[in-house]
């Protein structure tokens, strides 16, 4: 889901190419972008790219541009910053749902009081499934590992064989005195760990850097992930 910014930085002011859907090529990955104000679209783009992967052919991109009418997180109160008039026209130019109900009563697909009782039916099962997640205990802290992609559950990531070329690429794109600072950085964030005294962001550090030295082909694509942003990484 693409609005074209992070909290208040626009993706052209910092990237040449905003078009996320395109820069998985390089890696063989086919992209797709869809008009998040479409509905229509926006179900039949998440179709292909869900059977694509479902079907074994490996990732895709799925870019929808959209708007957003809320902050960036909990911590965001967008509305503070004096955009009220940009609000009112997205609300009244950008919200998918006008769209579609507009489009599909001009068409004569629904009627209005189609429309209304679909509403009922629709708040009522957000309510059923809100109601469904607040008195549900939380998940097992073990479901976390099972939802990782690829790799199985017990996978040990510290006893993972390195590529064959990985010593002959790290010796010719890091400097000795390179290494011997990010060794030196990654002892220090192991022995956080093991004290149990780690940070969200050093144990982010810690595993990229880890992760990054094991495999040279490694690529990060995120926000935030730069020095002086909330992970300084």
């Amino acid at each position: 889901i693409d609005n074209g910014r992070a909290i208040n930085t626009f993706t052209q002011d910092i990237a040449t190419n905003s078009n996320i859907y395109e820069q998985g090529k390089h890696y063989g990955i086919p992209g797709l972008l869809v008009n998040g104000l479409n509905a229509e679209d926006v179900a039949k783009g998440g179709k292909a790219v869900i059977d694509y992967v479902r079907s074994g052919k490996g990732a895709a991109i799925l870019q929808v541009h959209t708007y957003r009418f809320n902050g960036h997180s909990p911590a965001d109160p967008e509305h503070e910053r004096g955009r009220k008039e940009e609000k009112a026209w997205a609300r009244a130019e950008q919200d998918p749902i006008k769209a579609f109900e507009a489009k599909y009563t001009a068409n004569g697909v629904f009627t209005e009081d189609e429309l209304k009782d679909a509403r009922k039916e629709i708040l009522a099962d957000v309510k059923a499934a809100v109601k469904f997640a607040d008195e549900s205990p939380m998940p097992p802290v073990e479901l976390a590992k099972e939802l990782e992609y690829p790799d199985a559950p017990d996978t040990d990531y510290n006893s993972r064989p390195a590529p064959a070329f990985t010593d002959e690429v790290n010796s010719r794109t890091i400097s000795p005195e390179q290494m011997a600072v990010v060794q030196e950085h990654i002892t220090a964030l192991q022995e956080k760990a093991k004290n149990g005294d780690i940070s969200i962001g050093d144990a982010i550090n810690l595993a990229i850097h880890e992760e990054m030295l094991r495999d040279p082909t490694t690529t990060i694509h995120a926000e935030d992930l730069q020095a002086g942003s909330s992970y300084d990484i």
